[in-house]
């Protein structure tokens, strides 16, 4: 509110009581304050208004900035002009996800969707921070929910089919898959969690091609190329497979998973020195994984390297014997 405007109000109200005082029209002071309120009220209105919007954009900018705790700041500011806002409230409650403190997050967001429970945006943000807590049942609670409010955003349906799948509940992941497939054909990530769906129903021609289109989309992904070598690799496609696995990698040199599918190839086509690589890399990335372990174990039999086959079987035998009569098989299969 500009400071000339407000002066202009108060010199009308001085001269205003004056007159008033003058004629005798008003001499009650409480009365007097009550009219000046209702004067300027639409002024003050005015300027509340401005500084919602203010505080509003400097939160919208500190948050796509990533500068969360900024934008958490400003978001505070403005609920002093606007304490029963849904958007400030969930704001706050994203800011506080991005910064891991998921509890916090869902504070947040519960009061938005009380002051809001026609969002569907509020909904799936639930869904996210209850992944993050691992409390899978009200994370599919949440996304239902922004699912049914709005069936058209593939966000929302991109986010429960993926939490479906991974809860093995396939004909519903795909009644929520099917139309956005048919829909949208240049989503990447639409293509692979198709493709990890037909994977899962033991469909690996239809998983292989929606994750062939995936990696053509989106080639700088690691886990569409890790997927695409399962798929690959079930269908005896080793070669490609092999490739998928390796560009994998490539993108991620840590992918634990992607190096012990790739050494597994390996030791199936009797490659074992490069199977006890990527076996190697593999307890490196995940030092407390006994799969690992195991599958290193058999590598190094196979590398015609008993001593250290043994010291694994041994370190394995101590920690997890279970896991070392696991290696035992593996180098001595049952009648052979």
């Amino acid at each position: 509110m500009a400071w000339g405007k407000l002066e202009k109000f108060a010199n009308a109200g001085g001269a205003l009581y004056n007159i008033m005082m003058k004629t005798k029209i008003l001499q009650n002071r409480l009365l007097f304050c009550l009219l000046m309120t209702i004067l300027f009220l639409p002024i003050l209105s005015a300027s509340s208004d401005d500084s919602l919007h203010i505080y509003l954009t400097k939160a919208g900018t500190a948050f796509t900035q990533a500068q969360f705790s900024t934008a958490l700041a400003h978001y505070r500011s403005a609920l002093r002009f606007d304490s029963l806002n849904p958007l400030i409230y969930k704001g706050m409650g994203d800011s506080y996800s991005l910064m891991s403190d998921y509890q916090e997050a869902l504070k947040f967001l519960s009061k938005a969707q009380r002051l809001d429970s026609a969002d569907p945006g509020i909904y799936n943000s639930m869904g996210v921070n209850y992944c993050y807590l691992r409390d899978s049942a009200k994370a599919l609670e949440c996304y239902r929910k922004a699912v049914t409010i709005n069936p058209n955003d593939i966000s929302f349906a991109k986010n429960l089919s993926s939490l479906l799948i991974a809860k093995k509940q396939y004909s519903e992941a795909l009644s929520h898959l099917k139309k956005p497939l048919e829909n949208d054909t240049t989503d990447a990530e639409l293509q692979f969690l198709a493709g990890n769906l037909f994977l899962a129903q033991g469909d690996y021609a239809k998983g292989e091609k929606c994750l062939d289109r995936a990696v053509q989309l989106d080639p700088k992904r690691s886990k569409y190329f890790y997927s695409q070598g399962i798929a690959k690799s079930n269908l005896n496609k080793q070669s490609e497979a092999e490739t998928s696995y390796k560009v994998a990698i490539g993108l991620d040199p840590n992918y634990f998973d992607a190096r012990q599918h790739l050494g597994v190839l390996y030791i199936l086509t009797e490659r074992y020195p490069e199977a006890m690589r990527q076996f190697e890399e593999a307890v490196r990335i995940r030092p407390e994984s006994d799969e690992a372990r195991v599958a290193l174990g058999a590598a190094y039999f196979h590398n015609e390297m008993p001593d250290k086959a043994e010291e694994v079987y041994n370190y394995l035998k101590k920690k997890n014997p279970e896991a070392a009569e696991k290696m035992r098989l593996l180098i001595n299969p049952p009648g052979e």
